[in-house]
């Protein structure tokens, strides 16, 4: 009615049913009075309190309501859905006559065939609620305006939309503006709990389940709907875990967070990626068992950005994380709180007592994100390692601390053997990323695997994470066509049994990379339960939350 970037018409709308329908998600539209009604009053300032210097109604104008019922009249037809919110919340004029008002619309939209909804706001817009509509579901969103104790007394149906545990307004500095707090709400919240001890019983009747919300306050700001993204994706996993099944599961939010990245985002989405993983890198540290010298250092790892390590006062603090086995390690994201390092370093270690460091960054001014990036190294442990805390009465606070190698150019691309022990054991187990699962040869020497980079590229480095079955003799080559092949490395008289061959090679392009067996280490076949294949230079794509 007022917009000056565009609108949607009716045909748009549909196309928003119809996808809805597809994906089995049901659209409540809004339309929010007689406050933060400011298009109605563009479109026609006579209806606004003020001459139409505010954004509430004037409901003391009977033409007002009409108008709103003509809006509702005009397009309610559109909506496939049972329910049509009309929004009521903080409007803070004219007590008497807002009752009026609500309980007109509310009535209206029934007449339309719809029930209606509403924001409960009415221990703030009257000192006695008697007599207001009580056929309306009412979202719970504060329990100053209406909690949910009051809502349940009054006989309202309600969805927990409560403001301090499930509101972002993005990169603001209230309502969780990096973020909802995912560990926190797995690990302590359902859809019947509320704060300040405002909770209802589980399967409260009257609850009818629970509701995150984006308010974009900060309409001067430059953010996109993919940024938005960003902050919701972390813990989108968690609240539909906990509004479809409300209760703990007993899997730990680690363990969780873990399968939530391995799905990813939904299927046929073109738009949208997962900011949870990326195929460019890969993240080590996320999840893993974390120390520090003061401070909560798992926070750092959960993959939550609403969560973080703080060292307390002083210069001098350290934050690690135990990767679990040594991995190539390329490069560390840190994304500091407001008390940020000053000077700091990234150091790694094999064995967690013997450390080198191999980044190194000092003078830094701001909080906000930092990339160290170095050449590769073999590592189990990482840490940060501060010297000089921007404020030292603070000490040094991390969002949080990636840690990646470089990218695995062979992961989930195709590949292929010269035989398998059974089909189970096939060779795509050994680049599909998971490292229960393996490829087997044949009980024969000279056996090969081969996985195709889909184009020629240069790479300096190869692991293979031998099963039992292990090779004795083998062979790293390279072809660009599949055909035609030369040897980037030779590899003699390896020991028998499981290990891990971490090889680097002067930098060779190819798009094939095989591991060509020469001899095995016993009367078995050769098994690999992983073949990754690195490229000739550290991976400089960055994973941003």
């Amino acid at each position: 009615m007022a917009s000056k970037d565009g609108a949607y018409d009716r045909h748009d709308w549909d196309s928003f049913e119809d996808t809805a329908a597809a994906n089995g998600v049901t659209l409540v539209p809004e339309f929010d009075a007689p406050a933060h009604s400011l298009a109605f009053i563009r479109f026609k300032p006579s209806l606004g309190l003020n001459n139409g210097d505010s954004d509430h109604l004037d409901l003391s104008k009977p033409e007002t309501t009409a108008f709103m019922k003509s809006v509702f009249d005009e397009f309610t037809p559109w909506f496939r859905g049972p329910d049509v919110h009309f929004g009521a919340d903080e409007y803070r004029s004219d007590k008497p006559r807002y009752k009026t008002y609500f309980n007109d619309i509310a009535a209206h939209i029934r007449t339309l065939g719809k029930h209606p909804r509403a924001w409960g706001s009415l221990s703030l817009m009257t000192s006695d609620t008697e007599g207001f509509d009580r056929d309306v579901t009412l979202n719970s969103w504060n329990n100053s305006w209406y909690g949910p104790q009051a809502t349940k007394k009054d006989g309202y149906s309600f969805i927990n939309t409560n403001d301090a545990l499930l509101y972002i307004v993005p990169f603001a500095s209230y309502y969780h503006g990096h973020g909802l707090d995912g560990k926190y709400l797995y690990d302590n919240w359902e859809p019947n709990v509320f704060p300040d001890g405002q909770s209802v019983a589980p399967k409260d009747p009257q609850l009818l389940g629970a509701m995150s919300s984006v308010w974009n306050d900060l309409t001067k700001s430059s953010y996109t709907e993919l940024d938005v993204h960003k902050l919701v994706e972390p813990t989108f996993g968690v609240l539909a875990q906990k509004m479809w099944s409300g209760a703990n599961s007993g899997v730990p939010y680690s363990d969780f967070m873990s399968t939530v990245r391995k799905l990813g985002v939904g299927t046929g989405l073109t738009e949208v990626a997962t900011t949870l993983a990326t195929p460019a890198n890969s993240e080590l540290s996320a999840g893993q068992p974390a120390s520090a010298s003061a401070g909560t250092a798992d926070a750092a790892f959960d993959g939550v950005s609403t969560t973080k390590w703080q060292s307390g006062p002083g210069d001098h603090a350290w934050l690690r994380v135990d990767l679990g086995r040594p991995r190539i390690v390329t490069k560390a994201d840190l994304d500091w709180a407001p008390a940020h390092g000053r000077d700091y370093a990234i150091q790694v270690s094999g064995d967690g007592t013997t450390w080198t460091t191999v980044a190194r960054r000092t003078d830094r001014a701001s909080a906000g994100s930092d990339t160290l990036t170095f050449e590769p190294v073999t590592a189990r442990y990482v840490r940060l390692v501060g010297t000089e805390a921007a404020r030292k009465q603070d000490g040094f606070a991390l969002w949080s601390m990636r840690v990646f190698d470089a990218a695995d150019l062979a992961l989930h691309r195709p590949t292929t053997a010269s035989s398998s022990e059974v089909p189970s054991l096939g060779p795509e187990n050994a680049t599909d990323g998971d490292p229960a699962s393996r490829w087997a040869s044949a009980y024969r020497d000279g056996e090969w695997i081969q996985v195709d980079l889909g184009q020629v590229q240069p790479v300096r480095r190869v692991l293979l994470d031998w099963e039992t079955a292990s090779g004795k003799d083998y062979d790293i080559q390279v072809s660009d066509d599949g055909t035609n092949w030369k040897t980037a490395a030779a590899v003699r008289d390896k020991p028998a049994g499981a290990r891990v061959d971490d090889l680097t090679f002067a930098p060779v392009s190819g798009r094939y990379i095989r591991m060509q067996g020469i001899k095995r280490t016993s009367s078995f076949g050769y098994s690999l339960r992983r073949l990754e294949v690195r490229a000739a230079s550290p991976a400089t794509n960055l994973l941003r939350r």
